[in-house]
């Protein structure tokens, strides 16, 4: 229930303020993010909105497999002096710094929380060209309840959503900074370096289908490889768990992501600046089908599925204006039930009912 009410609470109170004449006057200046009175106030009431998501967030405990397991150890590993070799260093000072304060593991995921969404928050305010329907895909992407549990990788999620405008505004320095400051939290962002180059080029359908179809065929040999490699090295202990991805996650991916493709190849037009969205679901539709065969690849997902927080607002501004309330319809629907799946009937995420480390 509580997430129901929060649901509510922050996309009436962002489409009240989005609508806003206080809103609206940030676009009549040149530079809307200069410090005037009307944008102290504008980001107040900004902070009023997405502050209950946050606490809630952030005081949460016991969710997922991670929360209790991985966290808590590595916490008192870190305040212990206990080397960590596969530990992220970002992520080492971050413990290292809740650790030299308290001496309870559940703060060093409060600051986590709070770190991750500050990022996110931000990044929404600064570039979203639709803020109520990016607050909506932060529950809606799974944003928020996957942020319980990759709680690394969705930190790392976070700095990436922050880079993406330098993509689109060809600021490759910035880009680059953004993603090695995001692999100081978890190393697999490095994989979307290469999006900065193949976002300037149409996607050619065919090609890409044929190299999906080709790594398809080599399931097997690519299946053997990563497995060989991870048995060999010393980060078995640390993916033992994300070798392979059920069936019900392999499902669900496919199904979201497939179906934001086809919605966006039937009703959104393509623009230069789209070329980007158009790469990530792809590539999202393409990881979630060789999730099913591929050890790991299903990680890379999260990364495409975060993303949805720019890409549906970039969708429905590109869709015919006489016909985009069929589409828009189509797309609550989806990541809604999406949703309502894996939090509420699969429990993916242990949310259900949701307690808190106050009440412990």
């Amino acid at each position: 229930m509580i997430y129901i009410i929060l649901f509510i609470y922050t996309i009436g109170a962002g489409y009240i303020f989005e609508n806003s004449d206080l809103y609206k006057r940030r676009f009549l200046t040149h530079n809307f993010n200069a410090l005037s009175y009307d944008s102290i106030k504008r980001f107040f009431l900004y902070i009023l909105i997405v502050l209950p998501m946050v606490l809630v967030h952030s005081f949460r405990y016991g969710f997922g497999a991670d929360y209790s397991g991985t966290y808590q150890a590595l916490f008192y590993d870190v305040k212990n002096g206990i080397p960590l070799p596969n530990l992220e260093y970002g992520y080492y000072l971050l413990t290292k710094f809740v650790a030299s304060f308290t001496d309870d593991y559940v703060w060093e995921l409060f600051a986590a929380s709070v770190l991750t969404f500050v990022i996110v928050l931000l990044a929404i305010y600064r570039n979203s060209s639709m803020l109520t329907v990016s607050l909506s895909m932060i529950f809606l992407s799974a944003f928020y309840f996957d942020s319980t549990n990759t709680v690394r990788q969705e930190l790392a999620a976070a700095i990436f959503i922050y880079a993406v405008p330098y993509i689109k505004e060809n600021k490759f320095w910035k880009y680059l900074a953004c993603i090695f400051l995001a692999s100081l939290f978890h190393t697999s962002v490095w994989l979307l370096l290469p999006l900065y180059f193949l976002s300037k080029f149409k996607i050619n359908k065919k090609i890409l289908f044929l190299v999906f179809f080709i790594v398809f065929l080599l399931r097997n040999q690519l299946n053997q490889l990563v497995i060989n490699f991870v048995n060999t090295s010393s980060i078995y202990d640390k993916y033992e768990n994300y070798l392979n991805a059920g069936r019900g996650t392999v499902l669900a991916y496919s199904i979201i992501t497939g179906g934001i493709l086809l919605i966006y190849i039937f009703f959104v037009k393509e623009n230069d600046k789209s070329k980007l969205d158009m790469w990530l679901i792809y590539l999202g539709f393409m990881f979630s089908i060789l999730s099913a065969f591929v050890p790991y690849i299903s990680r890379y997902v999260l990364y495409c599925l975060a993303s949805l927080i720019f890409i549906v607002p970039d969708m429905f501004k590109n869709m015919n204006p006489q016909t985009k309330i069929i589409p828009e319809i189509m797309t609550y629907l989806l990541v809604g039930s999406y949703t309502i799946y894996i939090v509420f009937i699969g429990n993916w995420y242990q949310a259900i009912p949701y307690i808190s480390f106050l009440n412990r």
